[in-house]
């Protein structure tokens, strides 16, 4: 999980999933960050539970309900390069609790698949993307550069 504000320029990448579960923001002209998943960049979004227990105190079913769990994060802010190489920037349970305001994105993202963040019910978030113009001259440490990069057709289907 990762939260909090940053000054420096850093890269955080992981094998599976990112999860945020807070704002997410830069602490100076220089800062910035990337967030690199090699499956889902996801915004932690937990559901509360009920718990039946039998006589002995044995947990014998756990119920997930659609509403929000307490400790859950409205009105998130995320200042980052975001890039999800296999799958989607979403929200966790995203259709589910009431609305969780504004999720707002200063910086770029990147993903195989669209992700949801909320739905026109009135769950999830409402979408605030930004571009972060500084993208264009700097890049995290270790991200891809997409002006300075050579890209090259590697196989087509002509059909």
């Amino acid at each position: 999980n990762v939260h909090g504000s940053y000054s420096g320029q850093l890269t955080i990448a992981a094998s599976n999933d990112i999860i945020v579960d807070g704002d997410l923001v830069s602490d100076g002209e220089e800062a910035i960050l990337g967030l690199i998943a090699n499956n889902f960049i996801r915004i932690y979004h937990p559901m509360t539970i009920t718990v039946e227990k039998d006589a002995e105190g044995k947990v014998i079913k756990e119920t997930v309900n659609c509403a929000n769990a307490g400790d859950v994060v409205k009105d998130i802010e995320i200042h980052a390069a975001l890039l999800a190489i296999n799958h989607s920037f979403i929200v966790d349970n995203y259709n589910c609790g009431s609305s969780l305001g504004t999720l707002t994105v200063l910086g770029a993202i990147s993903q195989k698949y669209r992700g949801a963040v909320g739905t026109t019910g009135g769950t999830g978030y409402l979408k605030s993307y930004n571009y972060d113009d500084r993208l264009h001259t700097i890049t995290p440490p270790s991200f891809i550069e997409p002006v300075k990069s050579d890209w090259v057709i590697g196989r087509e289907t002509v059909g």
